[in-house]
């Protein structure tokens, strides 16, 4: 292990992880950052990845093409503008279904380490499997009256929407109040706080579960990507120029979570400005066909936001992918990643 290079007026301090609790540390650690790279590697091959990019288009196109249509009633007399209209539904539908299934892996893969974020993504698996069916029957509405239910209460998918939006609206707006108040993890993370990790690491007789339960602490809480370097940070001596590269590192990918949980609650606000607009269409007032256009619309907006958090954040995003914990390993304490299949229930704790 090189030397610390110590930072002037400070004089030296000897790094407090010396042998097998730096085995320790660095065994989850190197555990997690497998696990990240494995995460990416395999999203790469995972065909409800590109089901749940691909949903995000569809649902921006199908909802765009729904309030051209409201504005222009004509044109969904026109035979094309119907064809296009049914494949668009249908296949939007289908994808929202299958983000159902995607939502519902990732539950249980999170059952393992969050149990808040698993409930959310279970409640989220069935209401995306609603939304899809009443995008299907919906766009079969233009070729009979199968769909005529839905065709004249335009605002059930907005409700859908709506509810869908709430347990992720309640998530955000925590972070955010405990991000403003400085209560969060991210925000409190400093010098004294990785002196008082430690300390805890030297008094804990179970090494392994100290740093597992640390780690899925900070995961839950900052994301993956900032836990990562929150551990390497912790690895650092203490009044050094790499503790203060690290922390820096740590506070850089705090940030980028933090402005994430900005994101996501900007696209719950459109999804609740729809419903509300929605809801005025119901209730008459004003212009019913522009309303319902305009709601669409904004859905349609709120999808884009989608698209870009879905494709660029996988970590980040209301769907994230989930990296399993590190279970206890040999005496040498080098831990295993437990990595629960698809559909597979986590072992027990």
């Amino acid at each position: 292990m090189s030397a610390a290079s110590p930072i002037a007026g400070f004089g030296t301090r000897p790094t407090p992880l010396e042998g097998q609790e730096l085995g320790h540390v660095n065994s989850h650690l190197d555990a997690k950052i497998q696990a990240v790279a494995s995460a990416q590697r395999n999203r790469k091959k995972d065909p409800l990845e590109y089901v749940l990019i691909g949903g995000d288009a569809f649902n921006t196109a199908d909802l765009a093409f729904e309030g051209v249509v409201g504005l222009k009633s004509r044109l969904a007399k026109l035979s094309a503008v119907g064809a296009s209209h049914l494949v668009c539904g249908e296949v939007a539908g289908a994808i929202n279904i299958l983000n159902g299934v995607l939502a519902l892996r990732e539950g249980l893969h999170a059952l393992h380490n969050n149990k808040k974020l698993a409930i959310r993504l279970f409640l989220d698996c069935v209401l995306s499997v609603l939304i899809g069916i009443v995008m299907i029957i919906s766009s079969l509405a233009l070729k009979g009256v199968i769909g005529a239910f839905f065709l004249t209460h335009p605002w059930l998918l907005a409700l859908f929407f709506f509810v869908a939006a709430l347990p992720i609206t309640l998530e955000v707006a925590h972070r955010l109040r405990e991000m403003r108040l400085k209560q969060d993890v991210g925000s409190q993370f400093t010098d004294n706080q990785i002196e008082r990790v430690l300390r805890g690491l030297n008094e804990s007789k179970d090494k392994d579960k100290y740093l597992s339960d640390l780690f899925e602490k900070y995961q839950a809480n900052v994301g993956v990507e900032a836990a990562i370097e929150m551990f390497e940070a912790i690895k650092t001596p203490n009044n050094t120029r790499e503790r203060i590269t690290a922390l820096a590192k740590a506070k850089v990918e705090i940030a980028k979570w933090k402005r994430a949980q900005k994101i996501r609650l900007i696209m719950q606000i459109i999804f609740f400005v729809a419903f509300g607009i929605s809801m005025a269409a119901m209730a008459r007032v004003g212009n019913g066909r522009l309303l319902d256009a305009s709601q669409n619309f904004i859905l349609s907006a709120g999808n884009v936001a989608a698209l870009a958090m879905d494709w660029l954040s996988p970590f980040k995003r209301n769907t994230p992918l989930v990296v399993a914990p590190v279970e206890s390993g040999s005496q040498t304490g080098a831990g295993n990643l437990y990595v629960a299949p698809p559909f597979a229930q986590p072992p027990a704790n």
